[in-house]
């Protein structure tokens, strides 16, 4: 869920979409993995990577058509963390 998390803030970011907001899906228990509040977790995984990209293409400030430089593009997000 990390990984689909940086993935939607290098989107937002690079395509400047300001006024989409991110659900938060951050397991706060072990008990979480298969279920997330009576709610199948993978389910409600499915669903919230489906809206967010209508919410994508539903944006107003999203630059979803000109393409960016390379060195325009932010990654920052994308390091992967030392353990």
């Amino acid at each position: 869920m990390l990984i689909s998390r940086a993935l939607f803030h290098f989107i937002l970011t690079n395509t400047a979409a300001s006024d989409i907001n991110l659900t938060n899906l951050q397991l706060e228990k072990i008990e979480q993995l298969g279920d997330v509040s009576g709610m199948n977790a993978t389910l409600l995984h499915d669903t919230i990577i489906l809206n967010f990209i209508t919410d994508l293409g539903q944006s107003k400030n999203a630059n979803l058509f000109n393409q960016l430089v390379l060195d325009d593009i932010d990654f920052s997000m994308l390091q992967v963390l030392d353990f």
